[in-house]
């Protein structure tokens, strides 16, 4: 949508200078604070269902203390372009505007965002999304020297992260979940899960890792039962998932898959494995595994987690956590952030 010339102006007018095309978007302090706030307050009583009064009263302190503020001379600083202080409709909203206001593209990786577990959490439960909350107290600059910034921001105090970059297209790109499952290619199948809650966990290891999930029916659940859901949060959407009617229907339809299968009765352990980077890992149900009759057939293929005697098995969800990160270890998290930040310090 175009905008008309009045306001065209109105917008440049939130916006203190102009973005030019090849610079580096750089956010300054976590996003949707100033929003989650609100939604503490405000859902307080449905929010205790799942957090302690601890958490509540902890992330409200916490969260009061993180704002940044626009009273910092660091503002006024020559390398930076543009300058928006996010307010209402979040960070989406205010890369629009930045983006609109000096007519150039946008190239954002959103995972890049920093953003604080409160917030995570928060908005999870409450089914927010976290980039279109209020977010009175966060930053967007438009610079030609990201990384010098972030590192002086850093020393502040104040956590920020390059997050993309202007183009001269005017097309707005965000880089989301989707383009990041396409960089993974390893597969987790489930066969007849029974326990929704520890189908919605792998769901969510494996939106958080880039790998595709299998699930063979019958499963013991509905794909739209609450408590799979709620496990899963709000990564389920972004989850890629096939399901099939059976053993053979995934089979027949994943004809070259290499296979490897987890189980407590195999003769050696996941991590005597090398895994190829395309490859299956199947689990069987809860309550009795995979079939005999399946591991009899795939015999080197089968793997076990090591474990004392007295232990039946461990928790799916744990299992599936285990193996998956040796698999993804062995090709170097290939496709992963392998560096995180400190929110109020630096580690240099």
């Amino acid at each position: 949508m175009k905008l008309g010339q009045q306001a065209l102006e109105a917008l440049q007018a939130e916006i203190t200078g102009r973005l030019n095309p090849g610079e580096d978007l750089v956010v300054a302090g976590e996003i949707g604070i100033s929003g989650t706030l609100v939604l503490i307050s405000r859902e307080k009583e449905k929010l205790r269902k799942y957090f302690s009064e601890s958490f509540l009263y902890m992330s409200e302190d916490t969260l009061q203390k993180c704002k940044v503020s626009r009273e910092d001379d660091f503002w006024m600083d020559k390398r930076i372009s543009a300058l928006y202080f996010t307010e209402e409709g979040g960070i989406l909203s205010g890369l629009w505007k930045m983006a609109e206001a000096s007519g150039v593209g946008l190239d954002v990786d959103l995972r890049r965002i920093p953003i604080r577990q409160e917030t995570i959490e928060v908005c999870e439960r409450l089914d927010v999304d976290p980039y279109k909350l209020e977010s009175e107290g966060t930053v967007l600059l438009g610079t030609g020297q990201g990384d010098a910034l972030v590192r002086e921001l850093e020393a502040r105090g104040i956590h920020a992260a390059v997050i993309g970059h202007t183009d001269n297209w005017n097309v707005r790109v965000f880089i989301t979940q989707e383009r990041k499952r396409n960089m993974a290619k390893l597969n987790i199948v489930l066969l007849e899960p029974e326990i929704p809650a520890n189908t919605g966990n792998i769901g969510r290891t494996c939106v958080a890792t880039g790998t595709k999930l299998h699930l063979i029916e019958p499963l013991g659940f509905s794909l739209s039962e609450k408590a799979l859901k709620r496990a899963g949060m709000d990564y389920w959407k972004d989850l890629d998932v096939t399901t099939y009617l059976d053993y053979e229907d995934f089979v027949e339809k994943n004809p070259n898959a290499k296979i490897y299968y987890a189980t407590t009765k195999a003769l050696k352990t996941y991590a005597d494995i090398q895994y190829e980077e395309d490859c299956y890992i199947m689990f069987g149900k809860e309550s009795a595994g995979i079939p005999e009759e399946i591991l009899m057939e795939h015999k080197e293929n089968c793997i076990r987690i090591p474990m004392i005697n007295d232990i039946r098995s461990l928790n799916l969800s744990n299992s599936v956590a285990i193996v998956l990160y040796e698999a993804l270890r062995q090709h170097q998290f290939d496709h992963m952030q392998l560096k995180g930040q400190l929110h109020h310090h630096t580690w240099e």
